[in-house]
């Protein structure tokens, strides 16, 4: 009992130090945090595929080089895929009026670009010559 409360103040203290408030202040903590569903949804298939996609580690390499290579690409692939599925749905669906505009969005369908077009327009024919 006694060492949960000293775990206890051990923590609020330093949840109310200027380091820790600086670091929970961070726009990128705080960011992470809202993707954490999108992040815990997606981490195992994107872990996956990309394990199938690695190479196999070079003979020359030690294996902590490519294990740390490995992983930091690992967290950089989950975090991108994980934040464009959070802007894309997960944000979107946050609003409250969600299903009304995704009906209205599918009845109305924004207008795509014209592609560009790889043939030159037909030469205009030359008048008559006097």
């Amino acid at each position: 009992m006694g060492s949960a409360v000293l775990v206890g103040l051990i923590l609020a203290a330093g949840l109310r130090g200027r380091l820790v408030g600086r670091l929970l202040g961070n726009v990128w903590p705080a960011t992470i945090g809202g993707m954490c569903y999108s992040i815990y949804l997606w981490h195992m298939p994107v872990t996956n595929a990309l394990g199938r996609l690695m190479p196999p580690r070079p003979a020359w390499m030690p294996r902590p080089l490519d294990l740390a290579l490995h992983g930091a690409l690992i967290v950089l692939a989950v975090l991108a895929f994980s934040a464009a599925l959070f802007v894309l749905v997960e944000r979107p669906c946050m609003r409250r009026d969600w299903p009304r505009r995704l009906a209205a969005r599918l009845r109305h369908p924004a207008p795509t670009l014209a592609a560009p077009t790889l043939v030159a327009p037909p030469a205009e024919p030359a008048g008559p010559v006097a």
